[in-house]
């Protein structure tokens, strides 16, 4: 019986060491769901927000995309009117480069004319003045002088 009393003793001991060991073991597997819990606690703070921020910053750029959007087709609409006003403005000057151009063949033939008027009077062969003598050559003369200073 003493070895019964003993082994029993020992078994004692033995359930007592082990459920002291089982509780430490729980202590530490329970502070490690604490930490557990808080990590996920945080992390699930951090991922609100985060979300919170990440749905402002894609309000802001609808935004953003919205007003850029209004800004290309009111530029659009500008640069149509200026491509039109462009078109208009050409088909003017194209009109006026084509007046210019008869405008300055005439008085192209013009000078040419005056000049060759310019040279027969010089030799006093003009024969729409009348009278002859020194009052002939003399306006003979202004005419030539006149002449020249329009051709220039």
């Amino acid at each position: 019986m003493v070895k019964i009393i003993e082994m029993l003793g020992d078994m004692k001991a033995k359930t007592k060491a082990d459920i002291e060991e089982e509780a430490k073991s729980m202590e530490e597997f329970m502070q490690y769901c604490s930490d557990g819990s808080k990590e996920k606690g945080f992390s699930l703070k951090t991922a609100a927000r985060s979300i919170a921020e990440n749905t402002a910053f894609v309000d802001e750029s609808k935004a953003t995309i919205t007003e850029l959007m209004d800004e290309v087709e009111e530029l659009s609409r500008v640069i149509s009117s200026k491509e039109q006003e462009l078109e208009e403005a050409t088909g003017i000057r194209e009109a006026e480069q084509q007046d210019f151009k008869a405008v300055e063949t005439d008085l192209v033939k013009t000078v040419k004319q005056l000049k060759s008027a310019i040279v027969e009077i010089e030799k006093g062969q003009a024969s729409f003045i009348q009278g002859k003598g020194k009052k002939a050559q003399t306006r003979l003369a202004k005419l030539a002088s006149t002449l020249m200073n329009v051709v220039q």
